[in-house]
């Protein structure tokens, strides 16, 4: 294999869009874990300075391994493109996709009992207050994930399913 093979072959797998869906699940995961570490260790320097307990704080990997951690469990299950990793990528997108509803729905409990689960207030308080902006990409990706593998697991149990009938057919 030529240089000029092996880099176009590099840039083809690298341009893939389940690449692309792995790397931003690897942004993701290492962004969270950084900005996640700077907010702990500023609130741990300003409870030092007024002596007050730090029983609310989350660990960073935690919060890492928690939403970041199942986007990139389920895709790399997707890139692997085997039959069971995508019902590992199916199952990790519907917990997170689960994740983002109960959240979701703490939050508009909280709000107001009389204010509709769907309503546009929920909608703000959640982009502002409960990381809407970095969940929003997380949960699209989940459900693009989930149709994704779903199709193509349907697909390939269909494909194996013709060629089972295919070889009997040719063995009788």
């Amino acid at each position: 294999m030529t240089k000029y093979e092996s880099r176009k072959r590099l840039k083809k797998l690298i341009l893939q869009r389940k690449s692309l869906l792995v790397g931003y699940a690897l942004f993701d995961v290492v962004w969270t874990y950084v900005s996640t570490s700077h907010d702990q260790t500023n609130a741990i320097l300003e409870a030092s300075a007024s002596g007050s307990d730090l029983d609310f704080m989350y660990s960073p990997l935690q919060l890492t391994v928690l939403g970041p951690g199942i986007l990139l469990l389920a895709s790399i299950s997707l890139w692997l493109a085997r039959p069971w990793s995508y019902l590992v990528a199916i199952t990790a997108s519907g917990w997170l996709l689960y994740r983002g509803v109960v959240k979701w729905g703490g939050i508009a409990s909280a709000l107001n009992p009389e204010v509709p689960m769907w309503s546009n207030s929920v909608l703000k308080w959640w982009w502002t207050y409960g990381g809407g902006g970095w969940d929003f990409p997380r949960f699209i990706l989940a459900g693009l994930i989930i149709i994704y593998a779903t199709t193509a697991l349907i697909r390939r149990s269909a494909y194996n399913n013709s060629l089972d009938k295919g070889s009997r057919a040719a063995l009788k």
